[in-house]
């Protein structure tokens, strides 16, 4: 899926990990985005999203840095039971 606007890829995060993230201020005017995605059963979705500003993934020892991703929040809860709390799009990696 991706931004709408910019063509820019979006990743997906749980609600759990969004909720730790906007813990403190966040400019929503620059960077709130509604992002439109069809799925199995919605046609029509639309996903609240922002753009944060970097994004560092780490695998062993092995990381890959994304200035300015688009993150979009997940409807339905996933992470510490999943293992995982994010998933990237991929041609972030």
């Amino acid at each position: 899926m991706y931004e709408p606007i910019r063509r820019k890829p979006v990743s997906i995060i749980g609600k759990e990990l969004a909720a730790r993230l906007f813990e403190g201020e966040m400019e929503w005017d620059t960077r709130f985005r509604l992002i439109p995605y069809s799925s199995i059963g919605v046609e029509n979705g639309l996903l609240r999203g922002f753009v944060a500003d970097e994004l560092i993934v780490f695998e062993g020892r092995y990381f890959f840095q994304t200035s300015y991703p688009v993150l979009a929040v997940a409807k339905q809860p996933f992470g510490k039971t999943d293992g995982y709390e994010i998933i990237l799009h991929p041609n972030m990696v």
